[in-house]
């Protein structure tokens, strides 16, 4: 036997259909349109404007105001990555890491020449100008002696510009003079500190003791049994 009820004030068709021992009830509600939408994005959004039944991942609340990385930065002060602590405004740029290291909205090969001095800090991955604040220091760069400074971003701090086999960064007091550099013999008439020990002509010390100093006759100042005094 079957029962047909209809509810026009909520406009919902129930049908219940008595088979056997059960009642299945089934109902329809009637909008405006008999289409129903699809999803075909899986946007969360059917195509007549409707949520669909698939599942709309949210992701969790991030306070701003936090520094989760610990680098000093947090989102609201410009951190691209607060889960990066090698990134954040102002951080060294690493060439070939593929990150946004200090924030600027470019990485790599793609970082603007800052100093405008014609070459960009990165170039295939790997550093290019050494220094980007500076348009005095770049490839190709003069170097100046003894200014401590890689002027042309070749790695070397000066170069070994008088031939003696020492450069500043190896204690080479003085790059331009090849008979200056440590451990070199000392002219105790020259008025120079030969072996870059801070010390010239006869402020040099007694090195081995005996009580005379190699401008002051010993001949061998590392071996205290020779000297004036023997």
């Amino acid at each position: 036997m079957t029962l047909l009820r209809i509810l026009l004030s909520h406009r919902v068709f129930v049908f219940p259909v008595m088979l056997s021992t059960c009642l299945f009830v089934t109902a329809v509600s009637c909008g405006p349109s008999s289409s129903v939408g699809e999803d075909k994005d899986d946007s969360g959004v059917t195509t007549d404007g409707t949520l669909s039944d698939s599942t709309v991942e949210v992701d969790a609340y991030v306070d701003p105001n936090v520094d989760n990385d610990g680098d000093g930065y947090t989102p609201a002060q410009g951190d691209c990555d607060d889960n990066d602590p090698e990134v954040y405004p102002g951080a060294p740029i690493v060439c070939g890491d593929g990150k946004d290291n200090n924030c600027n909205g470019f990485t790599d090969s793609a970082e603007p020449d800052n100093d405008s001095d014609g070459y960009p800090p990165c170039r295939n991955g790997e550093v290019y100008d050494c220094n980007d604040n500076d348009p005095n220091i770049h490839p190709g760069m003069e170097e100046i002696p003894g200014d401590g400074i890689d002027n042309n971003c070749d790695g070397t701090v000066d170069g070994d510009y008088d031939g003696d086999g020492w450069t500043v960064e190896d204690g080479d007091c003085d790059d331009n003079d090849p008979e200056i550099y440590p451990g070199a013999p000392i002219n105790c008439y020259d008025g120079k500190d030969n072996n870059c020990n801070g010390f010239t002509d006869e402020e040099e010390p007694d090195m081995d003791g005996d009580g005379y100093g190699p401008c002051e006759g010993d001949c061998d100042d590392t071996d205290p049994n020779v000297g004036p005094h023997t």
